[in-house]
């Protein structure tokens, strides 16, 4: 199974957000349900190695997200237009989606 990380990136300092969606993508392969199926995390962080303008790196994002069958929601996706509209996308295809507890 493939999981998008999918949080704010933007209006965040960039240390910050880069530990919280290594330690999301961490928790997901170290979960219950990793240990049953296997699980293909993609940190949109890490796919991302130049400088990409916003539209850019949103449109990569949007592609990564259309590969994977499950959205993983960070708790401050509310905070964010990019996140928000992953979620929509997901929700229009029909991904799962899990949301951070």
């Amino acid at each position: 199974m493939r999981i998008f990380i999918s949080g704010q990136i933007t209006g965040i300092p960039y240390r910050q957000v880069f530990k919280r969606f290594a330690k999301a993508k961490e928790k997901l392969l170290h979960s219950v349900t990793a240990k049953h199926i296997f699980m293909n995390v993609i940190n949109p962080l890490d796919s991302t190695t130049e400088r990409l303008s916003p539209q850019e790196l949103m449109k990569k994002r949007i592609e990564d997200l259309m590969s994977c069958e499950c959205l993983y929601s960070l708790n401050n996706c509310d905070n964010s237009q990019d996140a928000m509209l992953e979620r929509e996308i997901a929700q229009q295809i029909g991904l799962e989606i899990w949301d951070e507890l």
